[in-house]
Protein backbone atom coordinates (compact mmCIF):
# COMPACT_ATOMS: atom_id res chain seq x y z
CA UNK A 1 0.00 0.00 0.00
CA UNK A 2 1.48 3.06 -1.38
CA UNK A 3 0.80 6.03 1.27
CA UNK A 4 1.64 9.71 1.56
CA UNK A 5 1.88 11.73 4.58
CA UNK A 6 0.47 15.04 5.42
CA UNK A 7 1.99 16.45 8.33
CA UNK A 8 3.75 19.62 9.73
CA UNK A 9 4.88 18.45 13.40
CA UNK A 10 8.26 16.25 12.51
CA UNK A 11 7.78 14.02 15.87
CA UNK A 12 4.14 13.55 15.35
CA UNK A 13 5.50 12.34 11.50
CA UNK A 14 8.29 10.06 13.12
CA UNK A 15 5.61 8.90 15.48
CA UNK A 16 2.82 8.04 12.65
CA UNK A 17 5.80 6.36 10.49
CA UNK A 18 6.27 4.16 13.64
CA UNK A 19 3.03 3.22 14.36
CA UNK A 20 2.52 2.31 10.16
CA UNK A 21 5.33 -0.08 10.40
CA UNK A 22 3.71 -2.00 12.93
CA UNK A 23 -0.14 -1.47 11.56
CA UNK A 24 0.73 -1.62 7.72
CA UNK A 25 4.32 -3.46 7.77
CA UNK A 26 4.11 -3.76 3.82
CA UNK A 27 3.23 -0.15 3.43
CA UNK A 28 5.22 2.22 1.53
CA UNK A 29 5.31 6.17 2.64
CA UNK A 30 5.61 8.14 -0.82
CA UNK A 31 6.61 11.29 0.79
CA UNK A 32 5.99 13.35 3.98
CA UNK A 33 4.69 16.96 3.55
CA UNK A 34 4.30 19.83 5.75
CA UNK A 35 2.01 22.32 3.74
CA UNK A 36 -0.93 22.76 1.35
CA UNK A 37 1.11 24.11 -0.78
CA UNK A 38 3.52 21.25 -1.10
CA UNK A 39 0.71 18.76 -0.72
CA UNK A 40 -0.97 20.00 -4.06
CA UNK A 41 2.03 20.52 -5.80
CA UNK A 42 3.12 16.43 -5.21
CA UNK A 43 -0.53 15.51 -6.03
CA UNK A 44 -0.56 17.52 -9.31
CA UNK A 45 2.70 15.73 -10.53
CA UNK A 46 2.52 12.37 -9.03
CA UNK A 47 -0.04 9.32 -9.39
CA UNK A 48 -2.55 9.35 -6.48
CA UNK A 49 -1.63 7.00 -3.19
CA UNK A 50 -3.45 4.59 -2.11
CA UNK A 51 -4.48 6.35 1.25
CA UNK A 52 -3.80 9.68 2.72
CA UNK A 53 -2.70 9.99 6.51
CA UNK A 54 -3.13 13.72 7.06
CA UNK A 55 -2.88 15.97 10.33
CA UNK A 56 -5.19 18.69 9.57
CA UNK A 57 -3.67 21.89 10.97
CA UNK A 58 -0.31 21.62 8.39
CA UNK A 59 2.27 24.60 8.55
CA UNK A 60 0.74 27.12 5.94
CA UNK A 61 -3.02 25.97 6.21
CA UNK A 62 -5.37 23.43 7.04
CA UNK A 63 -5.21 20.05 4.97
CA UNK A 64 -8.97 20.04 4.40
CA UNK A 65 -7.66 23.15 1.92
CA UNK A 66 -6.05 20.49 -0.29
CA UNK A 67 -8.89 18.41 -0.56
CA UNK A 68 -10.82 21.73 -1.59
CA UNK A 69 -9.01 23.06 -4.27
CA UNK A 70 -8.00 19.54 -6.19
CA UNK A 71 -9.82 16.26 -6.85
CA UNK A 72 -8.31 13.89 -4.45
CA UNK A 73 -9.67 10.25 -5.16
CA UNK A 74 -7.85 8.87 -2.34
CA UNK A 75 -9.53 7.53 1.49
CA UNK A 76 -8.29 9.34 3.99
CA UNK A 77 -7.51 8.91 7.21
CA UNK A 78 -6.98 11.93 9.64
CA UNK A 79 -4.87 12.01 12.43
CA UNK A 80 -5.53 15.51 14.29
CA UNK A 81 -5.55 17.03 17.86
CA UNK A 82 -8.33 19.00 16.85
CA UNK A 83 -11.71 17.42 17.16
CA UNK A 84 -13.84 20.22 15.24
CA UNK A 85 -13.00 19.25 11.85
CA UNK A 86 -14.60 15.77 12.10
CA UNK A 87 -17.78 16.58 9.53
CA UNK A 88 -15.28 18.65 7.51
CA UNK A 89 -12.46 16.18 7.07
CA UNK A 90 -15.73 13.01 6.31
CA UNK A 91 -16.26 15.22 3.46
CA UNK A 92 -13.06 15.08 2.07
CA UNK A 93 -13.13 11.24 1.39
CA UNK A 94 -12.17 10.74 5.21
CA UNK A 95 -12.54 7.09 6.38
CA UNK A 96 -11.50 8.05 9.71
CA UNK A 97 -10.49 10.53 12.37
CA UNK A 98 -8.02 9.58 15.07
CA UNK A 99 -7.06 11.94 17.64
CA UNK A 100 -3.51 12.72 18.61
CA UNK A 101 -1.93 11.06 20.36
CA UNK A 102 -2.32 8.17 18.38
CA UNK A 103 -2.50 4.44 19.79
CA UNK A 104 -1.61 1.62 17.79
CA UNK A 105 -5.23 0.04 18.28
CA UNK A 106 -6.86 3.04 16.73
CA UNK A 107 -4.25 2.35 13.41
CA UNK A 108 -5.01 -0.61 13.19
CA UNK A 109 -8.89 -0.52 13.39
CA UNK A 110 -8.74 2.33 10.78
CA UNK A 111 -6.70 -0.11 8.50
CA UNK A 112 -9.72 -2.73 8.94
CA UNK A 113 -12.08 -0.24 8.33
CA UNK A 114 -10.03 0.64 4.80
CA UNK A 115 -9.56 -3.19 4.52
CA UNK A 116 -13.60 -4.08 4.70
CA UNK A 117 -14.38 -0.77 2.38
CA UNK A 118 -12.18 -2.32 0.08
CA UNK A 119 -13.63 -5.45 0.00
CA UNK A 120 -17.15 -4.51 -0.12
CA UNK A 121 -16.45 -2.06 -3.25
CA UNK A 122 -14.66 -4.51 -5.11
CA UNK A 123 -17.62 -7.36 -4.90
CA UNK A 124 -20.14 -4.67 -5.97
CA UNK A 125 -20.88 -4.95 -9.46
CA UNK A 126 -20.01 -2.10 -11.83
CA UNK A 127 -21.96 0.92 -12.30
CA UNK A 128 -23.08 -0.81 -15.59
CA UNK A 129 -24.69 -3.42 -13.88
CA UNK A 130 -27.45 -1.15 -12.38
CA UNK A 131 -28.98 0.27 -15.71
CA UNK A 132 -31.72 -1.35 -16.33
CA UNK A 133 -31.89 -3.30 -19.73
CA UNK A 134 -34.24 -1.17 -21.24
CA UNK A 135 -31.81 1.75 -20.75
CA UNK A 136 -28.76 -0.55 -22.34
CA UNK A 137 -31.11 -1.32 -25.09
CA UNK A 138 -32.19 2.75 -26.06
CA UNK A 139 -28.33 3.27 -25.88
CA UNK A 140 -27.63 0.75 -28.02
CA UNK A 141 -30.00 1.56 -30.72
CA UNK A 142 -28.68 4.29 -33.70
CA UNK A 143 -29.83 7.76 -32.68
CA UNK A 144 -31.79 9.26 -35.91
CA UNK A 145 -30.25 12.81 -37.00
CA UNK A 146 -33.41 14.82 -37.06
CA UNK A 147 -33.19 17.18 -40.32
CA UNK A 148 -33.49 21.05 -39.59
CA UNK A 149 -36.39 22.47 -40.49
CA UNK A 150 -36.39 24.08 -43.54
CA UNK A 151 -40.29 25.60 -43.75
CA UNK A 152 -42.14 27.19 -41.37
CA UNK A 153 -45.14 29.14 -41.49
CA UNK A 154 -45.76 32.00 -38.89
CA UNK A 155 -48.71 34.29 -38.36
CA UNK A 156 -48.22 37.97 -39.13
CA UNK A 157 -51.32 39.96 -37.93
CA UNK A 158 -54.04 37.66 -39.59
CA UNK A 159 -52.74 36.48 -42.41
CA UNK A 160 -50.05 33.55 -42.24
CA UNK A 161 -47.05 33.56 -44.58
CA UNK A 162 -45.33 30.57 -46.20
CA UNK A 163 -41.26 30.96 -44.98
CA UNK A 164 -38.67 29.55 -46.41
CA UNK A 165 -35.29 29.59 -45.62
CA UNK A 166 -36.02 33.57 -44.18
CA UNK A 167 -38.02 34.16 -47.73
CA UNK A 168 -41.53 34.67 -48.20
CA UNK A 169 -43.50 32.52 -50.74
CA UNK A 170 -46.91 33.92 -52.73
CA UNK A 171 -49.71 36.09 -50.94
CA UNK A 172 -50.17 35.03 -47.92
CA UNK A 173 -53.31 33.44 -46.60
CA UNK A 174 -56.11 34.18 -44.20
CA UNK A 175 -56.01 32.31 -40.89
CA UNK A 176 -59.11 31.03 -40.48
Amino acid sequence: MRILILEDEYPAAERLQRLLAQAAPAAQVLAVLDTVTGALAWLATNAAPDLILSDIQLADGLSLDVFAQTVVRSPVIFTTAYDQYALQAFRANGIDYLLKPLKLSELQAAFLKLKVMREELSAVAPAEAFTSPLERLLDALPRPQRPYKTRFLVRQGVEQALKRGGKSFGRGHRAQ
